[in-house]
């Protein structure tokens, strides 16, 4: 039940069952834009987003960045 896996989450991790969710995205996502090197658009569609503004409006709402220009400063490392 959601209550149930909420209450799991929140004792395990410390964090919202949807907190602990975008946070495992956004790794999953950094992951793939930093090491696969893929578009912002291929993200998107591996990560199951409808759209790659979808995605790009959460990664930017999630990291302050946008998923090209995040990439970007990665690669200039």
């Amino acid at each position: 039940a959601p209550r149930t896996l909420s209450r799991a989450v929140q004792q395990a991790t410390g964090r919202t069952a949807k907190a602990y969710i975008v946070e495992r995205i956004v790794l999953e996502a950094k992951r793939l834009l930093a090491h696969d090197r893929l578009t912002a658009a291929r993200c998107a569609d591996v990560l199951g987003f409808p759209d790659a503004s979808n995605f790009s409006v959460f990664f930017r709402k999630a990291t302050g960045m946008r998923p090209g220009a995040w990439q970007a400063t990665v690669a200039a490392e």
